[in-house]
């Protein structure tokens, strides 16, 4: 007949949930979009020469907004 002790036995339950829990926070965060600060204190152009190809800079930043969610220093400001 196998003994166990109480800890062994509260580890053996308690170690499952733990994973299950890790996992189900990760699928919860993997879906969102991540948090990106857009800072142009440069004060870019709004088009760019590069290559003999002509770039609008704020075509490119919708573009990266549909994937990312961006975050303006004016916005931190008013946090």
């Amino acid at each position: 007949m196998l003994v166990r002790s109480p800890l062994l036995l509260g580890v053996l339950i308690a170690y499952p949930l733990l994973v299950a829990g890790l996992v189900g926070l990760v699928a919860g965060y993997g879906s969102s979009k991540p948090r990106v600060a857009l800072v142009d204190e440069d004060h870019l152009p709004h088009v760019v020469a590069v290559g003999g190809h002509r770039f609008r800079i704020q075509d490119a930043i919708d573009e990266v907004g549909k994937n990312v969610h961006l975050v303006r220093p004016d916005a931190w400001s008013r946090r």
